[in-house]
């Protein structure tokens, strides 16, 4: 399985096990389309409220700053900075078949995820397996 993240052409994210696809007849194996099994959208929640404790509350007041002192921007420590929640839901939901090949153009990038993300797939691919065959028993 080849777990990758596309960015589509409408900015959204997805996370599939992906396979580039040419035509049979075409001696130079050019890519015209990608292959996407078991598709799932990614959404980073909670990415503004991380940007923000990132980079600050927001504008300071000249009045605020004094001096030559440096506001600081950045939490003294990694653990106050929130940590977005990682969701992956189903990509084109309503599909019966959970194969979808895509145009080459409407595909901007396609790139490995931090391995993270790649096990919480991972997993959610064998849970969503094993739900479907201790109902089928």
């Amino acid at each position: 399985m080849s777990v990758k993240i596309a960015r589509l052409r409408n900015g959204e994210d997805v996370i599939a096990d992906i396979k580039e696809v040419s035509a049979k007849d075409d001696p130079s194996k050019t890519a015209v389309a990608f292959q996407f099994n078991e598709p799932y959208s990614v959404i980073l929640e909670d990415s503004e409220e991380m940007e923000m404790a990132m980079w600050g509350e927001g504008l300071i007041d000249d009045e605020e700053i004094e001096g030559d002192d440096e506001t600081e921007l950045l939490p003294e420590n990694e653990e106050e900075a929130k940590q977005p929640t990682l969701i992956l839901y189903p990509w084109c939901p309503l599909s019966r078949n959970r194969e979808f090949f895509l145009r080459i153009d409407e595909v901007v990038t396609v790139y490995d995820p931090h391995t993270q993300v790649a096990d919480q797939y991972t997993q959610l691919l064998k849970d969503k397996q094993n739900v479907s065959e201790s109902s089928s028993t």
